[in-house]
């Protein structure tokens, strides 16, 4: 039988897995089979405590992580948005561009970094 754990630490399991499998694909169903509960009841508490749901935390996440990648700048875009679990590079594109203000080739120039398409 599972032990019922207060939702604060249910969230912070759930943050600890975006954090660690952010480069997996992470649906909502997934989280709720990973942590032993429906995938409604997980985004609504999550929600109610960080103010965001779990796949906006995931997409912070992935963002962060390709924003790190891109300040190396060895890499080309697609395989950093790839690699980060972002599959669409347009979407990740457009994303990028939506939290950091700049197109990750415009991030890479601003920041004196050989970008690559």
């Amino acid at each position: 039988m599972d032990k019922i754990i207060p939702n604060e630490v249910w969230v912070e399991e759930i943050d600890l897995l975006l954090k660690n499998h952010y480069d997996e694909d992470l649906s909502l169903e997934e989280l709720g089979q990973r942590l032993h509960g429906s995938s409604s009841y997980l985004r609504h508490i999550y929600k109610k405590i960080k103010g965001l749901t779990p796949q906006q935390e995931l997409t912070r996440i992935r963002l962060e992580q390709a924003r790190i990648r891109l300040l190396k700048g060895n890499e080309a875009i697609s395989e950093i948005a790839r690699d980060v679990g972002m599959m669409n590079t347009p979407y990740f594109i457009k994303s990028f561009k939506k939290r950091y203000g700049l197109a990750p080739n415009q991030y890479c120039k601003a920041y004196n970094i050989n970008s690559k398409k």
